[in-house]
């Protein structure tokens, strides 16, 4: 089950440091890269719930998701909470979207320039547990950022009784500064944890929860945002 959550779980932490070279960052978050990749063809059933808690612990509002993958093409059923049967079917096939909303009995095409826009969710099952927001187009490179920028550090630490690899990507430029942070677990190249804060303000962190070491896909996965302080959807 996939949720967007407010709360922020803490980890108690008992920290061994050791310091390596930034080709030990790059060539664990290609690992993680790799393992994801092999996952060419899937069937994935989950649920996002949006928005805080409220005193009866219940979310804003849920949308329920079945994924088939394969090779690239993805068919999506999308339906609320309170149905029970799928409003929406959308299919991504050679770069073209299709979009047939049953309640009105139609389909609609669009290329993958005008989904992008559109943020209909056709996006690549597999970037899920790697990003805050989803989107057409994005692949796993564009979520664990190593082909973009070259400041890359990594420490590993003993972490819950396991030993954790921190990835540090920092990105300076003269209008601030954003620093990533990817928690990832060797040899499952699991992400426990992303962490990005920003100078101007702006943060956010996804956790994610596994049940064994064969499956690169979390059980949960926990996004939240903050803005100044604030938490934001």
């Amino acid at each position: 089950m996939i949720k967007y959550s407010s709360i922020i779980v803490v980890f108690q932490l008992c920290f061994i440091v050791v310091c390596m070279a930034d080709t030990q960052g790059v060539a664990l978050l290609k690992g993680v890269e790799k393992k994801l990749q092999s996952c060419d063809s899937f069937h994935l059933e989950y649920s996002i719930n949006y928005g805080k808690h409220d005193i009866s612990g219940r979310y804003v509002s849920k949308e329920n998701f079945i994924v088939d993958f394969s090779k690239g093409n993805i068919f999506v059923k999308k339906s609320l909470e309170k149905n029970v049967d799928f409003q929406e079917i959308f299919m991504e096939i050679n770069d073209e979207i299709y979009e047939n909303i049953i309640s009105h009995n139609n389909v609609r095409v669009y290329d993958i320039n005008i989904a992008k826009q559109r943020v209909p969710p056709i996006y690549d099952p597999r970037i899920i547990h790697l990003t805050e927001l989803w989107a057409v187009g994005t692949t796993i490179p564009d979520c664990l950022l190593y082909t973009k920028y070259n400041n890359i550090k990594s420490e590993k630490k003993r972490i819950n009784n396991s030993d954790i690899w921190i990835v540090t990507i920092d990105k300076s430029t003269d209008d601030g500064n954003t620093i990533w942070e990817f928690w990832i677990e060797e040899p499952s190249f699991h992400v426990f944890k992303k962490i990005c804060t920003t100078s101007y303000g702006m943060t956010y962190s996804v956790e994610n929860k596994y049940v064994d070491n064969v499956s690169p896909f979390p059980i949960q996965t926990l996004i939240h945002r903050e803005q100044n302080g604030r938490g934001i959807l």
